[in-house]
C-alpha cells in the first residue's frame, strides 16, 4: 500500500497568514468602534487625563512592538550560535519558525495601538482616535510584513 506524500509545511506562509489576519483585525476594530456607538457617551466622563493615558499607552505599545521582540530574539540568536551557525547562513524556511514568537509579539503590540484608539473612540465618541491610531498600527504592519529581510531582521 502506497502512502500519499505529506504536503510540505511552509513556515513563511504561516507568518504571512498571521500577518494578514492581524492586519485585517485593525479594520474590524475600526468598524466595530464606528458602529457600536448608538448613543453618544457622557462627555464629562472623558477627561484629558483619560485621553493622555490611552495615548501614552498606545505610544508605549508602539515602541515596545519594535523593542520587545529584540529581547526575545537574543535567546534565539544564542541558540543558533550554539549550533555553530549564523542567521545569514540559514535558509528562510529554517528561520521562519524561530521568528514566530517575536513576530507575533510585534503584531500583538501593534494591534494594541488600534485597541487604544478604539477605547478612546468609545470614551469620547470621536472617530478620529481610532482612525489615527489604526493608521499608525497599519504602518507598523506594513513595515513588518514577513519578507525574507524582515524575518532575518527580527532575529538580528
Amino acid at each position: 500500500m502506497q502512502q500519499s506524500a505529506q504536503p510540505q509545511q511552509n513556515p513563511e506562509l504561516v507568518l504571512k497568514i498571521l500577518w494578514g489576519a492581524l492586519a485585517m483585525a485593525q479594520f474590524m476594530l475600526v468598524f466595530v468602534s464606528s458602529t457600536i456607538l448608538t448613543t453618544p457617551p457622557d462627555p464629562a466622563a472623558f477627561t484629558d487625563i483619560v485621553k493622555y493615558m490611552f495615548l501614552a499607552m498606545a505610544a508605549g505599545a508602539l515602541v515596545m512592538a519594535f523593542v520587545l521582540p529584540n529581547f526575545l530574539s537574543m535567546q534565539i540568536r544564542t541558540r543558533i550560535e550554539k549550533e555553530g551557525r549564523s542567521i545569514d547562513s540559514m535558509e528562510v524556511r529554517e528561520l521562519a519558525p524561530r521568528a514566530t514568537v517575536p513576530f507575533i509579539m510585534r503584531l500583538a503590540l501593534l494591534e494594541s495601538v488600534t485597541l487604544m484608539g478604539m477605547m478612546l473612540t468609545l470614551q469620547s465618541g470621536d472617530q478620529s482616535y481610532v482612525m489615527a491610531l489604526a493608521a499608525v498600527a497599519l504602518v507598523g504592519f506594513a513595515v513588518s510584513f514577513p519578507s525574507e529581510r524582515n524575518i532575518r531582521g527580527i532575529l538580528r
